[in-house]
């Protein structure tokens, strides 16, 4: 699928984890000891053939990135497509469940452009299928 970038939103919030995502975004937080919840999107868009990939971060981002580095695990280390990490929008209310906003896409415009693919994938991170 070299037709097709994708989009994967990692900032939304909850409050029925019971602490588990205090300090970190859903997607960052541990499944089965070694992954993590965002692992799950990334591999199901890469195992589909799409080789860029962009990560709307949220407020919290840091586990994100220490999980992460530069997209090694998931050969998205290349010069030409790869792992791109995009600033996601800052939302005012503390209780706000935000898991995809218009503006995201319109702060990340760039990224969209960047590329000339045909089609976009956008995901969640924070469930797993």
């Amino acid at each position: 699928m070299s037709n097709a970038i994708g989009i994967i939103y990692a900032n939304s919030a909850t409050d029925s984890l019971q602490g588990l995502a205090l300090e970190r975004p859903i997607a960052a937080i541990p499944f089965g000891g070694r992954y993590r919840i965002l692992d799950f999107a990334l591999s199901s868009m890469v195992n589909s053939g799409i080789q860029t990939i962009g990560l709307v971060t949220p407020h919290h981002y840091r586990p994100l990135l220490d999980h992460l580095g530069a997209g090694k695990a998931w050969f998205l280390d290349r010069k030409d497509g790869g792992l791109f990490i995009l600033p996601g929008v800052i939302h005012g209310l503390a209780g706000d469940n935000h898991t995809f906003c218009i503006k995201d896409l319109k702060n990340n415009l760039e990224y969209l452009q960047k590329d000339y693919a045909e089609y976009v994938v956008i995901s969640r991170g924070d469930q797993i299928f």
